[in-house]
């Protein structure tokens, strides 16, 4: 609860704007080395099964995660921030549906070939592009590729709620009989916040 002497100042003051991120390979080498790996493991396996022979398949199998937890480390972060309500409502306004998209997908708020290039535009602090560079982005990337980058854009913009829960806690709690209002949690909480 707000105590009667904050000002709106004060809450404006708290405000940070949404981020996300969007991690994204962009190196189709890695993908295809990846499927060689896995056909070769793949068939060792089988072949292990099958011959006498110390088993090949547990030593490929550490070389494909060790390559995993490479292509992991060589996909790129496309950061975002939120721009705000009203830019984001301006900016969808200077990117209406045409009469044929309205047509084909009924009621629609955008224009799905110009706006979400130009909201990643907008919003994409790391690194910043223009319109043009996101639509060459756009021209290289295959579909989920450019759909991460969609997807974080409108996370940082759209958002979900704003009252964070953790389903995992949830989960543990119910099951093990306790909810978030028993003294087991208060306890924990009351914990936390004295080590702080």
């Amino acid at each position: 609860m707000t105590p009667p002497e904050t000002t709106i100042d004060d809450l404006l003051a708290e405000i940070q704007p949404r981020t996300a991120v969007a991690r994204v390979l962009l190196r189709q080498d890695l993908v295809e080395q990846h499927a060689r790996l896995d056909a070769a493991l793949n068939a060792a396996m089988l072949a292990d099964q099958h011959e006498n022979r110390d088993p090949v398949g547990p030593r490929l199998a550490r070389e494909l995660a060790e390559f995993e937890a490479s292509i992991d480390a060589a996909k790129r972060e496309f950061h975002f921030k939120a721009i705000g309500k009203r830019k984001w409502a301006d900016l969808m306004a200077k990117h209406p549906p045409t009469k044929e998209q309205v047509k084909a997908h009924g009621r629609i708020d955008h224009n799905p070939a110009t706006f979400p290039i130009a909201a990643i535009a907008a919003s994409c602090t790391a690194p910043a592009m223009t319109t043009e560079q996101v639509a060459a982005l756009e021209d290289g990337l295959n579909q989920t590729q450019f759909d991460q980058l969609w997807a974080a854009c409108l996370d940082a913009n759209v958002g979900g709620g704003s009252d964070p829960k953790s389903l995992t806690a949830g989960l543990i709690l119910r099951t093990s009989g306790q909810s978030a209002s028993t003294a087991v949690l208060e306890g924990l909480l009351a914990a936390s916040s004295s080590d702080e």
